[in-house]
């Protein structure tokens, strides 16, 4: 049962705080990372599980 599942990105903005025009990105604290999403390739482990 493999599937399409959704998840949440988190990219590193380097070493040094920098401000991209929208907000600063600082290292140090993750709410200041750009968040984005992709699709990946998985298995549904619990829909193994349920029809097994």
């Amino acid at each position: 049962a493999t599937i399409m599942q959704y998840r949440t990105v988190l990219t590193y903005p380097g070493d040094v705080a920098f401000d991209d025009g929208k907000q600063l990105r600082d290292p140090n604290d993750l709410y200041t990372w750009k968040i984005s999403g992709e699709f990946t390739n998985g298995t549904n482990i619990l829909g193994l599980v349920f029809f097994a």
